[in-house]
């Protein structure tokens, strides 16, 4: 494949240069070009034979498959001086190391090198919060050099973790404040979100905080697997009301799995499931009541344990403050049918929204 460029490219990588110096940024600027200026074909390279236009003609035409479009993220990129090499993904166990079947291909990516920061996949057709290739453990990467022996490379299984430790005291008006210590890790973490823009950072509450909710920011790491940031929290009121009780909703985090669909899980299933990630989310809350309000739910523990996992919850009551600590645990990345109803229960309860809010009433 020649990475080829002519005038009208270099000329656009030139003028992303001129607003971005970290390769990093200057890669992620080249991405949003090809995935938002080039319109992607879903035609299947097998229709081609397998024969891929050079990167100037799909430049000039506007348009390209998800090959087509690697080559020319490939060839952009290197116009900045960043190597970048054609890849394609495929599930563990259609390549050997040797040989593999292109028709099994199932993604093509750029494997970009940034040096101490490593490599990170990259796709011509869409914008991924994280290195999308982050914890695939059951997948392989071929890299495709013409006239070089085929190169796969294993995916690692990360440790893919989120954590909320946060203690908030509630005032008489519904006035909440304090503060939030929130990690992201593997998967979890958006790396490529924050690094197109820090601010992002104040979006990464689902539920119970929102955007306006936080006073103030301090980022303590962002590094390709691992985000740690701080929070001040100043939320003007807290608490909705409804038939003379008052409700407290919890703070839920960016890539809890409750976002990601598993409240549609059916009953039955005839096939296996697979997971996204094997992950790890752990959710400890010190919460001060306000004196005029108190706690009408008995302190509670639920927990179980199964094929597919675990999960825990418990609401401590001390009479002024209520400790909250949740847990859930999905340790089986690829379910088989009698095993779906188990990750079935562990969301059930994980998904409660009676385990997600605090029920408050005036004393």
């Amino acid at each position: 494949f020649k990475l080829e460029a002519n005038v009208a490219m270099k000329a656009a990588v030139e003028k992303i240069k001129t607003k971005e110096t970290d390769p990093l940024k200057i890669a992620l600027r080249i991405q949003e070009l090809v995935v938002d200026d080039l319109k992607t074909i879903l035609v299947p390279p097998v229709y081609s034979g397998f024969r891929l236009r050079t990167p100037v003609e799909v430049w000039n035409t506007g348009y390209g498959t998800e090959p087509e479009k690697s080559l020319l993220f490939a060839a952009l990129l290197k116009q900045a001086g960043i190597n970048g090499l054609f890849t394609a993904a495929a599930f563990t166990g259609f390549m050997d190391g040797q040989m593999a079947n292109p028709l099994l291909f199932t993604e093509y990516y750029v494997l970009a090198d940034f040096g101490k920061t490593g490599m990170i996949a990259l796709s011509p057709i869409r914008l991924h919060d994280q290195n999308p290739l982050v914890s695939q453990p059951n997948r392989e990467l071929a890299i495709l050099i013409p006239g070089k022996g085929l190169k796969t490379v294993k995916i690692e299984q990360e440790q893919n973790q989120l954590h909320l430790d946060g203690k908030l005291t509630v005032g008489d008006n519904g006035k909440t404040i304090g503060v939030c210590k929130a990690s992201w890790s593997g998967i979890l973490q958006p790396y490529l979100r924050i690094t197109r823009n820090e601010k992002a950072v104040s979006g990464l509450f689902t539920d119970g905080i929102s955007l306006q909710d936080i006073k103030e920011y301090t980022v303590i790491e962002n590094q390709p697997l691992l985000l740690k940031v701080d929070y001040t929290i100043d939320k003007s009121d807290a608490l909705r009301g409804s038939s003379g009780l008052f409700y407290l909703v919890l703070p839920q985090l960016n890539g809890d799995a409750a976002t990601s669909g598993f409240a549609e899980l059916p009953s039955k299933r005839t096939e296996s499931l697979e997971l996204p990630a094997v992950t790890y989310q752990d959710y400890n809350l010190a919460i001060t009541l306000p004196a005029a309000y108190g706690f009408i739910s008995p302190d509670l523990t639920k927990s179980l344990k199964n094929s597919a996992g675990s999960v825990e919850i418990s609401f401590i009551n001390d009479g002024k403050t209520v400790t909250v600590n949740r847990k859930l645990l999905l340790s089986t990345l690829v379910l088989k049918p009698e095993q779906v109803s188990d990750l079935k229960a562990l969301m059930n309860i994980w998904l409660n929204k009676n385990y997600k809010q605090l029920i408050l009433k005036k004393i």
